[in-house]
């Protein structure tokens, strides 16, 4: 019994000694960073610090004391991080990263506190408050002329277009190994989808950079295209349903899917609600699997859609959204869209709608 007491008591002093070696480690690869804050408002207020890292979120809490709060910080690489309080509904976005950060503000105006040290953030809001001119000048001149801010086929748009793209261009030529350079991509290129142009200012950053949280997306972006074209094996995804079971695409090999992408708050998704029940009462026993992910943030947004449209076939949710693997490997970066995946697994059809998905179906079966 002794013995085995030693030889417990030593394993435990292993995994002990495992884990302080690996904070060691973790300490040596990410250096700590300190982020101080203060802030006008009322003690006891929780102030929240998160962030995204390969697909999971990372999260702490401090408690505002005679209006001053600090976190310790050790992130893998500079990132967006999110800053919330529990006084009110406002956030703070920034890119941090492991060094001196300061901040400063009242809680009541939480949106405008002010971020200080944070170099990569700087560079970032520089670019942003220039493309902001930009955006002003655009819309003004659509005032005078009353054109439609939706038209993308006029002179002033691709005007428009054009200055965003030099803007970028000299930005991303100068700070190639910057996090703000990534995310300028993101944001002009992938959010607004155009795989050309995403390729194009990819291929400027360095070699580093493309290999960051944020150009991996870019390329999963840019190589998603290739993921689902027609004659590839569906990508595998893992997903829950509406009861919290876990449901593997590739269960479904050796039968038809239906695979759609809709969300709660896409009103095109939701109207073609009518005609999918129509094809699910005709095929969905014998012939089709009908599987819908929606891209609902919200749960309870997700599950009162499905009770209102009372859609009986499989329900699964991603509350990443158009941020999680799902989207990112399917290349999703606007509702709604399809698939459709035949027996063997393989993709055999993508943005089928109305009288083009029921005639493709018909010709099936």
């Amino acid at each position: 019994m002794k013995h085995y007491k030693l030889k417990v008591i030593g394993i435990v002093a292993m995994l002990l000694s495992s884990i302080i070696l690996i904070r060691k480690i973790d300490a040596q690869r990410y250096p700590l960073g300190v982020l101080t804050g203060q802030l006008n408002g009322k003690n006891g207020t929780i102030i929240k610090f998160n962030y995204n890292y390969h697909g999971k979120e990372f999260m702490d809490s401090v408690i505002l004391k005679d209006n001053y709060f600090v976190f310790k910080i050790r992130l893998p690489e500079p990132l967006l991080c999110t800053l919330s309080n529990n006084e009110n509904k406002q956030i703070k976005i920034f890119i941090a990263q492991n060094n001196r950060i300061s901040i400063n503000g009242e809680v009541s105006k939480f949106v405008n506190i002010n971020i200080a040290n944070a170099t990569e953030n700087a560079l970032y809001e520089n670019f942003k408050s220039k493309e902001l001119i930009l955006s002003n000048n655009y819309r003004e001149n659509f005032k005078i002329s009353k054109l439609s801010l939706k038209d993308t086929t006029t002179e002033s748009y691709h005007k428009y277009r054009n200055q965003i793209d030099s803007l970028a261009l000299q930005f991303i030529k100068k700070h190639n190994n910057s996090v703000a350079s990534t995310l300028i991509i993101l944001d002009n290129y992938v959010i607004n989808p155009n795989r050309k142009k995403a390729s194009y200012f990819y291929q400027l950053l360095s070699e580093k950079n493309k290999k960051s949280e944020y150009g991996l997306k870019i390329k999963a972006y840019i190589e998603a295209v290739k993921n689902i074209a027609v004659g590839k094996i569906a990508p595998d995804f893992t997903l829950s349903d509406t009861n919290g079971n876990l449901i593997h695409l590739k269960n479904y090999r050796g039968k038809y899917v239906f695979l759609d992408f809709w969300a709660s708050w896409c009103g095109p998704c939701r109207q073609s609600h009518p005609l999918m029940k129509e094809l699910f009462k005709k095929y969905g026993i014998k012939n089709i699997s009908f599987i819908s992910v929606s891209m609902d943030v919200s749960k309870s947004s997700w599950i009162n859609a499905i009770r209102t449209d009372k859609l009986d076939w499989i329900q699964l949710n991603d509350s990443l959204s158009m941020n999680g693997y799902v989207a990112e490997t399917y290349g999703i970066r606007s509702l709604p869209f399809n698939v459709f995946i035949n027996k063997e697994g393989k993709i055999i059809a993508t943005k089928l709608r109305d009288s083009v998905l029921v005639n493709f179906i018909n010709d099936l079966f």
